[in-house]
């Protein structure tokens, strides 16, 4: 369609360019042209002058469409605008029956019908295949010629030309100046040694070398004789304590010797005076355990008097143990025991005395145990 307009437009404009009376025919390129008088005015006839309605009766004859001659596809969309219909051109005869949509109505133009049950859900369609390719459109006209461009950059360097032939020699010229000194060349091969020449004066002793640098280690050398010792250095400084050290094994146990003193037979104890029952003499220096004991006993008379009888352990140094018996029968043993630290050598001393009047008493059986150990403490506590 697009084709035919224009073949149309370039026959009414070949028509105006040659002027009233002239004519010019076009035809499609896969059409045959028509002869010089042109189908329908003329075929076959000599060119003859024909008037201007003639032309544009033969223009519309060649730009009607054969049917099936524009396919689907090859008018471009919204090449065909509502400028270009006259009105009344597309009536309902030109329209296919179903072709058109709602959307190709006005608002209003169709009635609003009542809404239909919903249809069943129909299967899905099978994959069409594709459409076949149309054929090749037809060859435009010719353009026309357009104007002639801006100039385009300059191109690359052609390649130099061949070597011209050689000119006449010209006339010498005057001397140049001397160029400049060329690179160094390259050294020759050395020459044959030349003779020996004389020996010269001896020079002048040249300046000290640089010191070589350091050579190998040699090898160790024997030991020297031992040197004299040198003076004691001062006392340092008193270091700082060092940490507690873990405990140590249990030592040995340390010495423990125990003496003991015994009197057997009886001794007198008087009335209102003091005896001394048993003595341990010649005490060594040293912490002791000491302890004591006696009995005492009634060997006549008396009547039942009941006497207080009081024994004294005695160990020096204000270290002392009381035992004492108020008993209503005739026979008592009294126990004494105490720590001391002697200081210097000396006696340990039992004694005993009684406070009753009538009948004679006795103290028998006496002991004395003094055990040494490393030390001994004493204290008083009040509870």
């Amino acid at each position: 369609m697009t084709f035919k307009l224009a073949q149309a437009a370039a026959g009414l404009a070949a028509a105006s360019a040659v002027g009233a009376g002239s004519f010019a025919v076009m035809s499609p390129l896969d059409r045959p042209p028509a002869n010089a008088g042109a189908a329908g005015f003329g075929a076959g006839q000599p060119s003859a002058t024909v008037a201007r309605a003639d032309i544009r009766q033969a223009v519309l004859q060649a730009s009607k469409l054969e049917p099936g001659e524009v396919k689907a596809g090859s008018i471009a969309h919204g090449a065909v605008g509502t400028d270009a219909i006259a009105n009344g051109a597309v009536n309902s005869a030109k329209v296919e029956d179903g072709s058109l949509t709602a959307s190709d109505f006005a608002d209003g133009q169709l009635p609003v019908g009542h809404d239909g049950a919903p249809g069943v859900q129909g299967d899905q369609g099978i994959q069409g295949l594709a459409g076949l390719d149309g054929p090749p459109g037809l060859q435009g006209l010719q353009g026309l010629t357009g104007p002639e461009g801006p100039r385009g950059p300059e191109g690359p360097q052609g390649a130099p030309g061949a070597q011209g032939a050689a000119g006449e020699h010209g006339a010498a010229g005057g001397q140049g100046p001397a160029g400049p000194q060329g690179i160094q060349g390259l050294t020759g091969d050395a020459g044959a040694a030349g003779a020996a020449g004389a020996t010269g004066a001896t020079g002048a002793q040249g300046q000290q070398g640089a010191t070589g640098a350091q050579g190998p280690a040699g090898p160790q050398g024997a030991t020297g004789p031992q040197g004299a010792a040198g003076a004691d250095g001062s006392q340092g400084p008193q270091g700082p304590a060092g940490p507690q050290g873990p405990a140590g094994p249990q030592g040995p146990r340390g010495p423990s010797d125990a003496r003991e003193v015994r009197r057997d037979g009886d001794v007198i104890v008087p009335d209102g005076g003091t005896v001394t029952v048993a003595t341990m003499s010649n005490v060594a220096v040293g912490s002791y355990v000491v302890s004591a004991k006696t009995t005492t006993r009634q060997v006549s008379g008396g009547n039942g008097h009941d006497p207080n009888v009081t024994c004294t352990l005695d160990a020096g140094a204000g270290s002392t143990d009381t035992a004492e018996t108020n008993s209503t029968g005739d026979r008592t043993t009294l126990h004494m025991q105490l720590v001391v630290s002697l200081a210097a050598a000396g006696p340990i001393e039992l004694r005993c005395t009684r406070d009753a009047t009538n009948g004679t008493y006795v103290a028998r059986g006496t002991k004395i145990i003094a055990v040494q150990v490393a030390s001994a403490t004493t204290e008083d506590v009040t509870g």
